[in-house]
């Protein structure tokens, strides 16, 4: 062998020597890295699973195991449940998709699961995030139904009562039918207030509720405007009869006394009806024609009930 293949080898053995030096040093680095991310990951509040393209678990953190309620043993290599097209949502600009998640006793518990595609085992694979948002879910739910109902009584509010009326009257068109909208007003209410207090006139207050609940149909809205203002929506009416009815029987049991806080109370009410479609096409002055029906049983002599005619607005 002459001096310069000789040196060559040696050159390329000494290359190779630092390749496997380097490779070693970044073989290290890799299982470091590898170490620390899964340290991280299993020491991470929010649930973390790594899935294979047919849902098979390939990895989880203690809180998925907790999440999902069950152990490390039934997890791996088990094909998850979840409702989640994981290249879908890994493919979105903002992978986030509301999962609800089932445990074993029945206890579901809704979650944000954020994904992303990863390589494991150098297969395409998907990290899943889950977070917890039940509690908050539940906080939007108690906001959203306070919004939408009467903070004494519990009834629907007017937010309510303007969507119902938009379906009762949409439905009236469509079968054919009536619809009917009852406007009713306590009878001298404010005197209940100045000589017994707040106090009884709220619990006076929460009883008609109850009396109006209680006496109408599923299916039937019940509403408070504010103040002693009630509405009721009846639908799918065949007759108009029936809103004289219901009318009649709202004013005999309002006429049954009320014991509250220790006081006796007598209070009669007095009601409009305005009918769909012939007193109007539209909610705005289908309410405003019940009104004005209101006032004309008030100006008769309270406790009863008018129909509204095109002479109540002259």
């Amino acid at each position: 062998m002459n001096e310069p293949t000789s040196d060559i080898i040696h050159v390329l053995k000494k290359e190779l020597i630092t390749l496997r030096e380097r490779i070693k040093r970044l073989d290290a680095q890799l299982a470091a890295s590898n170490a620390a991310f899964l340290n991280v990951v299993g020491k991470s509040l929010e649930a973390i699973l790594v899935i294979d393209s047919d849902k098979r678990v390939l990895f989880s953190n203690h809180a998925a195991i907790q999440l999902f309620g069950r152990n490390l043993a039934d997890l791996l290599g088990e094909p998850l449940d979840i409702p989640l097209n994981l290249a879908a949502v890994a493919a979105n600009n903002a992978p986030i998709a509301e999962v609800i998640i089932t445990q074993p006793h029945g206890e579901r518990i809704i979650t944000d699961a954020s994904v992303i595609s990863i390589e494991w085992n150098d297969a395409l694979s998907y990290l899943v995030s889950f977070r917890d948002i039940t509690e908050r879910k539940k906080t939007e739910e108690v906001l959203e139904y306070m919004a939408q109902h009467d903070y004494l009584t519990d009834l629907p509010n007017r937010i309510i009562f303007e969507k119902q009326m938009s379906v009762a009257m949409s439905e009236a068109k469509s079968y054919h039918s009536y619809m009917a909208l009852l406007y009713l007003d306590l009878d001298d209410f404010k005197k209940i207030n100045d000589t017994l207090g707040h106090d009884v006139g709220d619990l006076l207050l929460k009883k008609v509720s109850h009396v109006l609940q209680k006496n109408t149909r599923e299916g039937d809205t019940v509403a408070r405007l504010g103040g002693d203002e009630f509405v009721l929506i009846l639908r799918h009416l065949r007759k108009l009869e029936y809103a004289a009815t219901v009318a009649r029987n709202m004013l005999k049991k309002l006429s049954h006394p009320f014991y509250l806080d220790g006081s006796v109370v007598y209070v009669n009410a007095s009601i409009g009806i305005a009918c769909y479609p012939q007193d109007s096409t539209t909610a705005v002055d289908l309410i405003k024609n019940a009104d004005a029906a209101m006032y004309k049983a008030k100006h008769k002599g309270k406790n009863q009930y008018c129909f509204f005619n095109e002479r109540d607005v002259c």
